[in-house]
């Protein structure tokens, strides 16, 4: 069966197949890879993220330096600066004055003490008069978010953004 094979010692069809099954596991290596789609210009960005009713003693987990991710993308959107919790708040109606208070809890329903966990990231950001944005994610106050980490993952809102230095263009 030698008149079916490429100078008669290679098949065709099986370098046709292994190179299809190479290309095959190169392009699955390269879609499970996070997406880094941090801006390359532009300036740099503090946004602080806002995790609500967690266990107490959950920022401390949270190393600054970590890299960040959003939770659905995979896109790397920046890299953790400090992490700092308050007093879990809850609002509570106040019959007699007729108002709603926004009170501390101590405990959530299982007695484990809770807290607010807040989440400062620094990123390369563009911006333009319509958005902010970190490569293709769009950024802007009260906006939810699904970051992770490989400490922490949870989804939380934007409370705070502010610049922290221009690059000057070329």
């Amino acid at each position: 069966m030698r008149k079916y094979r490429l100078f008669g010692i290679i098949n065709p069809i099986d370098v046709l197949l292994i190179t299809g099954l190479l290309l095959l596991i190169w392009g699955a290596r390269i879609l499970a890879q996070p997406q880094a789609v941090e801006a390359q210009g532009g300036r740099l960005l503090r946004y602080t993220v806002e995790f609500g009713g967690h266990d107490a003693g959950f920022y401390q987990r949270i190393e600054p330096g970590a890299y960040v991710y959003d939770g659905t993308h995979g896109w790397h959107i920046g890299r953790v600066v400090d992490a700092y919790y308050r007093p879990f708040l809850a609002d509570v109606p106040d019959l007699d004055a007729g108002i709603i208070r926004r009170v501390p809890i101590e405990a959530g329903e299982d007695g484990v003490p809770m807290e607010f966990t807040y989440i400062v990231i620094e990123a390369w950001a563009d911006y333009d008069d319509y958005a902010t944005t970190i490569g293709e994610m769009w950024i802007a106050i009260n906006r939810m978010m699904y970051i992770r980490s490989t400490h922490f993952a949870g989804a939380g809102f934007v409370t705070h953004m502010e610049w922290v230095e221009e690059v000057p263009n070329d």
